[in-house]
């Protein structure tokens, strides 16, 4: 009885359930505790080196930001100190002006001192001109909200550069007056040298902070690549104990079976003997697996030639069958061709020609299966179209019938070719009898087989008629020999024909599904 095909695993089923794998994943659990310890205090010490380096790196901080600070903590002093004089001086816009500009020429620090009023006016500068701040929308906010603020403008109205001004509220009995405003250019802060390797930025108290960034190896154990570079040696501590696992499992066991199975495979594929070898490295039990499977070839491989020469023997007496039952028809039919050559009997001569045709059909058949290469398949195409060119030699010369054939090369089993060469020749043989055509026109016959988008295969065999012929024969009207032969044909394809005929055309259309041929069952 037939065997299921057995499936492969998948290859992810063959990662999980391969020896290696399942080797490692316990070792690796059993390790795992182990590895984990050594991970977390690994970590601790990198992040305690971590805090430790921030402190440092805050004093650093501090330390590098202590010229700015000044910068900015004389600049509020003066803010308030300017404050306070500002009712002596605000009456008098020129005095007011003068005072504004000299302040700035000895400070030496300021691009720009000025007074801002509550609506957005600062008519006292050291500009001296009154500026109109009452639509900048940052001021707007910080004149609804007046604290101590830090802007940084990148286009002054007054100043060349971008400056950072500094803004001081002026508060005169509860009542909010305006803005005192020094403006520094920018220039001025970044003339003040950073630490080395380090960037630096910084911002006044509660108004603007200081900010360094140092190169990442400056902060040790700061950052997740340090932290995982400090964790690096238990980690491969603990891969390294599972690469030793992996390669003694695979160098000790995978291997031995992967060459083993790799000799099977090629033995499957192209019948190559293995090697009679002992390997040093191999283990006995292994060794012993691979003389088993060495001597089990030789032993299949004698097996096979056995067989391969009993099934070349089984096709030359075939084909020697084909070829002798080939002969026999064609002594047949040259019997046949001397008796019609005798008989004066017209009818009779018709039918024995008839005859004669139908066993020259099969000795075809069989002329082809005898010189073909594969017994087990037949072309078709080439067949039918060797029944056809031999029935219609009687044409040759005769331009009063075209003769139209087209055979596509369909592949099929013996057990269908047979019927359907016979099938054909009986349609052509029927063809040839009652071919015809109205006077002054040209008679035709048709014969196609075909293979239909269904995967079907349509034989189709039409003929012209003459209406004004009629025959006595009882083919022509439906119960005849030939159509007989035809049905019984069609039959044995496993369908039925089609005929239509009418006054000036016969047709004969035959659908059938190509079968394959199915052997007996062999008893083992």
């Amino acid at each position: 009885m037939p065997s299921a095909k057995r499936e492969k695993p998948r290859n992810r089923n063959r990662i999980l359930t391969s020896l290696p794998f399942r080797v490692v994943v316990f070792l690796a659990l059993a390790l795992l505790p182990i590895g984990l310890l050594a991970i977390w205090q690994t970590r601790d010490l990198a992040e305690e080196a971590s805090r430790r380096t921030s402190l440092d790196l805050l004093a650093l901080t501090e330390l590098a930001a202590s010229e700015q600070r000044r910068l900015f903590e004389r600049g509020l002093g003066a803010g308030d100190a300017l404050g306070s004089i500002l009712g002596l001086v605000n009456e008098d816009p020129t005095a007011c002006n003068d005072f504004m500009t000299t302040y700035r020429e000895r400070a030496d620090l300021f691009s720009l001192v000025g007074f801002l009023a509550a609506d957005g006016q600062m008519l006292c500068s050291s500009a001296g001109r009154a500026v109109d701040l009452s639509t900048n929308p940052e001021l707007s906010e910080l004149l609804a909200d007046p604290r101590v603020a830090m802007i940084r403008v990148e286009e002054p109205v007054v100043s060349p550069t971008p400056v950072i001004s500094l803004f001081d509220p002026v508060i005169s009995d509860g009542v909010f007056l305006g803005f005192i405003i020094l403006s520094t250019p920018q220039s001025e802060l970044s003339a003040v040298e950073p630490p080395e390797t380090s960037e630096f930025d910084y911002r006044a108290p509660e108004v603007a902070y200081a900010m360094t960034i140092w190169p990442r190896q400056t902060t040790m154990g700061t950052s997740p690549a340090q932290i995982v570079s400090s964790s690096i040696f238990p980690l491969l501590m603990w891969l390294a104990s599972l690469f030793v696992a992996y390669f003694a499992v695979h160098r000790l066991v995978v291997g031995e079976v992967r060459s083993l199975s790799g000799q099977m495979r090629q033995f499957a594929a192209n019948r190559s003997l293995p090697k009679r070898q002992r390997r040093s490295n191999s283990s006995i039990e292994f060794a012993e697996l691979e003389e088993t499977f060495v001597q089990m070839s030789y032993d299949l491989i004698e097996d096979e030639a056995k067989m391969e020469d009993a099934l070349r023997e089984k096709n030359v007496l075939l084909k020697e069958v084909h070829h002798r039952v080939k002969n026999n028809l064609q002594m047949i039919s040259s019997i046949m061709n001397m008796q019609i050559r005798q008989s004066t009997n017209p009818k009779t001569r018709t039918i024995l020609q008839r005859l004669q045709d139908r066993i020259l059909g099969l000795a075809t058949v069989h002329r082809y299966l005898y010189q073909a290469d594969d017994l087990g398949k037949t072309d078709t195409g080439a067949l039918l179209r060797d029944i056809t060119q031999n029935q219609f030699q009687s044409l040759d010369g005769d331009e009063s019938i075209r003769v139209t054939t087209d055979f596509e090369p369909i592949v099929m089993f013996p057990d269908q070719a047979l019927p359907l060469a016979l099938l054909v020749g009986e349609m052509t043989t029927n063809a040839l009898k009652y071919v015809g055509a109205p006077a002054g026109e040209q008679a035709q016959i048709d014969i196609s087989l075909r293979r239909e988008e269904s995967g079907q295969i349509k034989l189709k065999c039409e003929n012209t008629r003459n209406p004004s012929d009629s025959s006595d024969d009882a083919d022509q009207g439906g119960t005849g020999l030939g159509k007989q032969l035809i049905r019984a044909f069609s039959l044995q394809l496993g369908t039925t024909p089609k005929i239509e005929e009418s006054d000036a055309l016969f047709a004969v259309t035959v659908v059938f599904t190509v079968t394959e041929f199915q052997p007996a069952p062999l008893d083992y």
